[in-house]
């Protein structure tokens, strides 16, 4: 099997290989160039975003529980959402009308106090925000 090495920044003294059948695959998939070439220069910044991101929907439910009184206590995330995460976000949701149509759809049904199903879709965004960017 073919190897390709991911690039990577000076202070990463990792050499990570990624199977190139398998990168391929996942470039052919319909990312553009642009696209390609941000995910590729940005692995780590990726990978922390959509962590963060995932860390905050848990916090909104959070938020949504104890607004209904469901929940007393409050677990703030270790890393907090910001503008720092925020343009890799965004850069996958406007590239996916259907990945973003399911975070309106969880923002919706939070803001109606449906608890349960608002995690479901939470999973649902976190698992196909990272399979979005796996390479």
């Amino acid at each position: 099997m073919q190897f390709l090495s991911a690039p990577r920044r000076s202070w990463d003294k990792r050499n990570e290989l990624i199977p190139y059948g398998r990168l391929r695959r996942r470039l052919d998939e319909g990312y553009d160039n642009e696209w390609r070439g941000l995910l590729l220069s940005h692995p780590a910044e990726f990978s922390q975003s959509v962590d963060v991101y995932r860390q905050d929907l848990s916090c909104q439910i959070q938020s949504a529980e104890i607004h209904l009184g469901l929940r007393a206590g409050f677990m703030p995330p270790k890393v907090p959402y910001g503008p720092i995460h925020r343009p890799f976000i965004e850069s996958i949701f406007s590239r996916d009308s259907e990945l973003a149509e399911t975070r309106r759809e969880f923002e919706l049904t939070l803001g109606k106090g449906a608890i349960a199903e608002a995690r479901k879709l939470s999973k649902k965004i976190g698992m196909e925000l990272a399979s979005r960017i796996a390479i």
